[in-house]
């Protein structure tokens, strides 16, 4: 190769470096930019946008309430009734 050639490949490739160099920076300023916008959005993580388990989320839902209004009774079986009680029983052995 003579000096000529030699020359312009390496004008050539100064000035692809230098164009590199500016695709470099358009780039990384964009990639600021998205980051910003994403630390905006500030979504926290919970189990239905992440693999963290139910168990795991802040803020828990409400359940549904049941739209049954309250008798005033108090739970549980008849006070009245007797239980049935089984007697131990011995088996030879």
């Amino acid at each position: 190769m003579s000096k000529k050639d030699l020359e312009n490949k390496v004008g050539r490739l100064l000035n692809r470096i230098d164009f590199l160099i500016e695709r470099i920076e358009s780039l990384e300023k964009e990639n600021r930019a998205l980051r910003e916008e994403l630390s905006k959005r500030n979504t926290q993580k919970n189990s239905k946008n992440s693999h963290m388990p139910p168990s795991s989320d802040i803020s828990k839902t409400n359940r549904p309430t049941s739209l049954r209004e309250p008798s005033g009774k108090k739970a549980g079986g008849n006070q009245a009734r007797k239980g049935i009680r089984y007697k131990w029983l011995r088996f030879r052995t």
